[in-house]
């Protein structure tokens, strides 16, 4: 018997007569006339009519019938034949756009594997993002390492006991030759390596910090970074700089005039904290962050400090006389020595320079928030943060603090009113 399939094919009815047959299909006559053509041509493939001469065969002998294949399968198979894929779906106006991984466009089975791929293709991104850097290389830490090994090996102590260790001066040697910071940084590292009541730092207990912590830090600012800040936090504020300044002013030859006065070595901490932050951290918001300080020359200037026995040539941030100056102008406006300072005080300064109309806009905070506690009164800090933008007034902080004490409309422009009536003031007081 020959396996060749006749068709034959009813003449059309016009398919307003056909009622509800196919209602969805009824209000698009042009794509049932094209469905019509797609099954004609399937039909006519050989390998629909062997699938089709198949399952009237099991028909016939009473056998159950096979599932036919997919439609993926039979797609894949014609590509493979060399026939002519199902075309493209084109837009529809009026219909929902389904996406291509919408749940109604593939079996679940598909859904689930596709998931699973997105699943584990996402585990395999590497990670961009890095607190600390992408960190050493392998062959700088490798030079790390051997510099350490050979500095505990020129400095540690041995006894019978086994290895003593480093004490505190010595390990300013591995903290300035390993990690790159100033030696008086030595004391805050042993605390953070050994513990805090800790005398002497051993071989073990370093690496074993170094491998944990300080070999992710790619650059000596992000190590320092990460020395100073509190456990978690995710910027450094005033306090954090507290232990490695005061082990500066108590180490520097520069400063040993300062050991006998406890009072004067905690001014001259807390003024350069002032100034360190006036300067790095930018937003002015008591937070330095990692990017402000490596945007900053603080590390440069500390690394000086470490150089200079005379701590007056480091004249940006640690210079003694600038100390003594601020502290001193301070006192003298303070004339009751109450740590605080008023607008009468203020008014003093500089033989009476400053306008009633300016403090009163220095007192409104206009410049800066102010940061005393007591309303009306200036603090120490405000004041530093005063006398900073007053003699260096070509700073960019500078500038944005008096720009905001001039712009009384507080709307980021300054007019010509606004000049003359500061202006005004200072021609009565010419005349």
């Amino acid at each position: 018997m020959s396996k060749s399939l006749h068709i034959y094919v009813p003449s059309r009815t016009p398919l307003g007569d056909r009622g509800n047959e196919m209602s969805s299909v009824s209000k698009f006559p042009s794509s049932k006339l094209k469905l019509d053509e797609l099954f004609l041509n399937w039909l006519s493939m050989d390998e629909s009519q062997k699938l089709v001469f198949e399952l009237l065969k099991d028909a016939k002998l009473g056998r159950p019938l096979r599932q036919p294949p997919t439609a993926t399968a039979s797609a894949q198979t014609r590509e493979l034949q060399g026939g002519i894929g199902t075309p493209p779906r084109s837009p529809q106006k009026g219909l929902r756009a389904t996406s291509a991984f919408s749940p109604s466009r593939r079996p679940l089975s598909r859904q689930s594997s596709l998931i699973n791929r997105m699943t584990n293709e996402s585990q395999a991104i590497p990670t961009f993002y890095k607190p600390g850097g992408e960190g050493l290389s392998e062959e700088m830490n490798a030079k790390k390492v051997a510099l350490a090994e050979l500095l505990f090996a020129k400095r540690a102590g041995t006894n019978v006991d086994g290895p003593v260790g480093m004490d505190v001066e010595q390990f300013g040697d591995v903290v300035r030759e390993v990690v790159g910071l100033p030696r008086f940084f030595s004391k805050r590292v042993m605390a953070l390596v050994a513990g805090a009541d800790a005398t002497v730092v051993t071989k073990e207990q370093w690496f074993r910090y170094w491998n944990s912590t300080l070999r992710r830090q790619k650059d000596p600012e992000s190590a320092m970074f990460e020395i100073l800040r509190q456990p978690g936090a995710k910027s450094l504020v005033y306090s954090d700089f507290n232990d490695v300044l005061t082990y500066m002013v108590r180490t520097h030859p520069g400063l040993e005039f300062l050991q006998h006065t406890r009072e004067f070595q905690d001014r001259y901490v807390e003024t350069v904290v002032y100034r360190i932050f006036y300067d790095c951290n930018t937003h002015w918001n008591g937070k330095l962050t990692l990017r402000e300080l490596k945007r900053s020359d603080l590390l440069e200037h500390m690394l000086r400090v470490e150089e200079e026995e005379d701590i007056n040539r480091v004249l940006k941030y640690f210079s003694y006389e600038h100390f003594y100056v601020i502290y001193c102008k301070f006192w003298e406006l303070d004339t009751d020595h109450d740590f605080y300072i008023d607008r009468e005080d203020l008014l003093c300064y500089g033989n009476h320079a400053l306008t009633y109309r300016i403090v009163a806009r220095i007192f409104d905070q206009a410049g800066r928030p102010f940061k005393s506690d007591k309303p009306g009164k200036m603090c120490y800090e405000d004041f530093v943060w005063f006398i900073l933008s007053e003699e260096y007034k070509k700073h960019p902080l500078a500038l944005d603090y008096w720009f905001k004490c001039v712009d009384t409309h507080h709307d980021g422009v300054i007019t010509a009113d606004e000049i003359f009536y500061f202006y005004e003031e200072q021609i009565q007081r010419m005349e």
